[in-house]
């Protein structure tokens, strides 16, 4: 092997382990949820879960919202939305309210989060009322 082979070999390895590494587990869910869904049964995480987090997290957000001690509070609100975003997307899947259009990972802007919060609760989904600050 020369000098070009085992170049490319310690610089495209690595890459090559570790994106494999970060792709496997979603490409696993991916294949389960596509099997769920054509043997007819549930996609993702139970509902009482989701509605769990979803309620655990808007507490959290409030909690942070109102507090005047927390370091950093801007990057944690912004951690918190996001994860907000995917809770409600997973409660919306779960229970068949209409998904808003999203773009790759970024969470929703805090005006459609709004919507579709208040869509969960319009669908019976037991959520605060002054979630995100409303």
């Amino acid at each position: 092997m020369g000098a070009l082979g085992r170049l490319l070999l310690i610089t495209v390895l690595p890459a090559t382990v570790a994106g494999a590494a970060v792709a496997l587990p979603r490409l696993l869910r991916r294949c389960r949820d596509l099997l769920r869904r054509q043997a007819g049964g549930p996609v993702g995480p139970p509902l009482e879960r989701t509605a769990a987090d979803l309620r655990r997290l808007l507490a959290e957000h409030r909690a942070v919202r109102v507090s005047t001690t927390v370091a950093s509070r801007a990057t944690h609100l912004r951690a918190l939305q996001a994860a907000i975003s995917d809770a409600a997307l997973d409660a919306a899947r779960a229970v068949g309210v209409p998904l808003p259009v999203r773009t790759g990972r970024a969470p929703l802007p805090e005006r459609e989060l709004r919507e579709l919060l208040a869509a969960l609760r319009e669908s019976g989904l037991v959520l605060p009322a002054e979630a995100l600050g409303g």
